[in-house]
């Protein structure tokens, strides 16, 4: 029997301490389910394992105990002919076809979560990107609004100072009148006030 969890790549990396934790419950389950059913597991692969049953009716409920037990989503592949012990491992052409299809499978789903990955990462660039240039537009129609504001000011600004100009201009030409106008009336009461040379 070969079992392999299920997206544990994606798994691991959106959150390494429950996968972590997870796989201790999964390795328990699963040694418990074999071992009841005069199963040996004689190997680890990371995210699954290899046992080895005296009959193909004994692997099956092991599987089945097990998947009732397990919470993560596990594959499980049993592979049905004469294999040979050989240093605490199997052989045989069934166990190698096995093995290969296993590791096939787990090839496949490692790949389509790579790029389910790649499509989401490749959406968050995406959607930064637009976020990026909505931001930019932004700023830059905001940098044209203070523009047009600095430059209404500067207008509003010189077009005062002009008419404080002019108005002082006024002024001063009135009080250059006022002052003519004086020495005018000035000049004339003292053309009054001089005795006539006829007498």
């Amino acid at each position: 029997m070969f079992t392999d969890i299920e997206g544990s790549t994606r798994r691991w990396e959106s959150d390494a301490d429950a996968i972590r934790a997870a796989l201790l419950t999964h390795d328990e389950v699963l040694r418990t389910a074999i071992e009841a059913h005069d199963g040996f597991l004689f190997s680890h692969t990371g995210d699954g394992v290899v046992a080895a049953f005296a009959s193909p009716k004994s692997a099956v409920d092991a599987a089945l105990a097990a998947q009732r037990a397990l919470e993560l989503p596990v594959r499980m592949g049993i592979a049905t002919g004469d294999a040979e012990l050989r240093d605490g491992d199997y052989f045989g052409r069934q166990v190698k076809e096995a093995r290969t299809a296993a590791e096939q499978r787990k090839r496949a789903a490692t790949q389509a979560a790579e790029k389910r990955t790649a499509a989401a990462k490749q959406q968050a660039d995406d959607v930064a990107q637009r976020k990026n240039s909505a931001e930019a537009a932004k700023r830059e129609e905001q940098a044209k609004i203070t523009a047009a504001e600095q430059t209404a000011t500067a207008a509003a600004e010189s077009k005062l100072k002009d008419a404080q100009a002019t108005r002082s201009d006024a002024a001063s030409k009135r009080a250059q009148a006022d002052q003519i106008e004086q020495l005018a009336d000035v000049e004339k009461q003292k053309r009054q006030s001089e005795p006539s040379n006829d007498a």
